[in-house]
């Protein structure tokens, strides 16, 4: 009987720790543009979408997050191995010589944080390009008002 209840203890906890996390998980997502001249900061949480344009925040808009675009984000980032994000190689390299702004993917969950690898900005690794394309239409629609 003992053998049985540790095997059943075993194997929840073992499923509780490969679970993906949902919506109650994800607290905010963070994509960055920059270079010397050039700042751009979009960061979404369940509510709101907020666009810095400096370093020093300055210069921040922000609009309210329809829930649907929410649950699409998080639809989004179910996709996306967290545990991988900072092994996601870019599919350029004009952040080297400057050709293009660096970028990176930032997700934070109640209890733990992904960053992203730097990549070009305009072309992310294509394993995050859907969730990053979102953001931007999202941001998009801040700067539009």
């Amino acid at each position: 009987m003992k053998y049985l209840l540790i095997v059943v203890i075993s194997i929840s906890m073992l499923k509780a720790c490969s679970q993906e996390p949902n919506e109650q998980d994800l607290k905010t997502l963070t994509y960055t543009a920059s270079t010397r001249g050039y700042y751009f900061k979009v960061l979404v949480d369940s509510t709101t979408v907020y666009v810095l344009t400096d370093r020093e925040g300055n210069n921040m808009r922000k609009a309210l997050l329809k829930p649907e675009d929410w649950q699409e984000l998080n639809k989004l980032l179910k996709t996306v191995s967290l545990k991988e994000l900072d092994k996601l190689m870019a599919p350029s390299e004009g952040r080297v010589v400057d050709r293009a702004a660096i970028a990176s993917l930032k997700v934070k969950l109640s209890d733990e944080e992904y960053e992203s690898l730097p990549f070009d900005h305009g072309n992310p690794p294509i394993e995050i390009k859907a969730l990053i394309d979102k953001i931007l239409q999202l941001s998009e629609s801040v700067e539009r008002q």
